[in-house]
């Protein structure tokens, strides 16, 4: 595990070596490939009447060991083999492989849609770190936590925790906990608008795993890069990146940055007209939300799908697309997805002629959007109901939007700034009155 994860090494237990015969796997590539042929058979192990009631220590090592493993996609088997170490820690009395037990469960329920349930389990584990003193899964425990709260929209929470175990993982040594801190701290500050720091932050990310010889995440780096150049619109730069990040997915069998790559490259071919590779690159992403069972991925990915089909004409199923996404975010309880998917709703109606409903939804995003604090989908929100009524012919209320778009985007520091002040110059030109002289004879 060791060859594939170097950072990990603090996190795994003392195992004594085994009496009978190992299989060679020194190098990654060879350690990947053992995991992925015994995956099940390990899993199998753990629920056997012997094991389960004879061996505890057995399973709470197991899960311990095969967590970031488990964590490339794999999360329903990474549920149930968290869920047997936590009873295995429960029935021997082992206070902080409960709390390891529980952060881990807690984040693969997560990734699973159940985010109210996987905060329930983090708060559970980090009480039960700290009550113990292992700083260590504290640290894991935060990171964890924030993840969650990320997905509930409670942005300075997420930030808070991140903050504290960025201090943490410096204080106790642990450089692994401090890289994966960095890089979602990035992801954070992309969801609340800002890039530039984001960016920084995952090259920070970046450089402090190279130095310690650890490649293993370069996947999801990779992708998270290749995401800020696309809200930047560096088209050239986000596909050469995200390329990057797809090849380093494959190499490394990370499902998780696979799907997340082939979701942005949709996106950057949709953006360049390459509309069948942005469609494949879809289809692919989708496969894998099967796979991993990912339903949070699965309703952005059903989104972008849906922007895809409208960019080209295909306005019913991008409609379906984007219901179908609709549904899946309102079961995850995404409220910042929700409103995406609205403003693509109301984006295809629009292009479609319908405008009456184009403007509910983007009503009902602008709603969600400034609830909670989504400002790139307030701005969005608001071009689409100032788009709607410049359509209908309502000049007065399309310029206000477009200001408060505006504004918005400025503030973001985002190219659409760009968009929106021409669409504002185009307007006032169509309203102003004929110059003195410029009359038709």
């Amino acid at each position: 595990m060791i060859s594939l994860y170097p950072g990990e090494r603090p996190h795994l237990p003392h195992v004594p070596a085994p009496q009978a015969a190992t299989p060679e796997a020194t190098q990654p590539d060879q350690a990947r490939h053992w995991l992925d042929a015994e995956r099940t058979s390990l899993l199998a192990t753990v629920t056997t009447p012997a094991v389960a009631h004879g061996q505890p220590d057995y399973i709470v090592h197991l899960s311990t060991i095969l967590f970031r493993y488990l964590n490339l996609g794999y999360w329903a088997d990474g549920q149930k083999i968290s869920q047997q170490a936590l009873t295995a820690a429960r029935t021997s009395g082992n206070y902080a492989a409960q709390a390891r037990a529980l952060t881990n469960l807690g984040l693969f329920t997560a990734f699973l849609g159940s985010s109210d349930e996987a905060l329930h389990l983090e708060q559970q584990a980090l009480s039960l770190a700290r009550g113990v003193g292992d700083r260590s899964v504290e640290a894991r425990a935060l990171l964890h936590l924030a993840i969650v709260y990320g997905r509930l929209q409670r942005y300075d929470d997420a930030d808070s925790c991140l903050s504290e175990c960025i201090d943490m993982a410096r204080r106790i040594g642990d450089q692994n906990c401090e890289v994966w801190a960095l890089n979602n701290l990035g992801v954070l500050r992309a969801a609340t608008g800002h890039y530039t720091d984001s960016y920084e932050l995952i090259q920070q990310c970046m450089t402090l795993a190279h130095r310690a010889g650890d490649h293993s995440g370069d996947a999801r780096w990779l992708c998270n890069v290749a995401a800020y150049h696309v809200q930047m619109r560096h088209i050239d730069e986000a596909l050469d990146y995200a390329q990057q990040a797809l090849t380093a997915a494959r190499t490394l069998g990370d499902m998780y940055a696979e799907l997340q790559t082939l979701d942005t490259l949709g996106l950057i071919y949709s953006q360049l007209d390459r509309n069948d590779e942005a469609q494949t690159s879809l289809e692919l992403a989708l496969d894998l939300c099967s796979e991993t069972c990912g339903l949070g991925e699965k309703s952005d990915v059903l989104n972008h799908l849906g922007l895809s089909c409208a960019r080209q004409n295909r306005y019913h199923e991008a409609c379906q697309h984007a219901q179908h996404a609709l549904a899946t975010a309102r079961m995850t309880g995404d409220r910042r997805a929700q409103a995406d998917i609205m403003n693509t709703l109301g984006y295809t109606l629009r292009l479609a002629g319908d405008l009456r409903q184009s403007l509910q939804y983007h009503r009902d995003a602008l709603a969600i959007a400034t609830h909670h604090g989504a400002r790139d989908q307030q701005a969005r929100a608001h071009d689409g109901l100032a788009q709607a009524f410049h359509r209908q012919g309502h000049q007065e209320q399309a310029e206000q939007h477009w200001q408060q778009a505006l504004t918005i985007y400025t503030d973001l520091d985002l190219p659409e700034s760009q968009d929106i002040a021409e669409a504002l110059r185009s307007t006032n030109a169509s309203l102003a009155p004929p110059a003195p002289g410029s009359a038709s004879p």
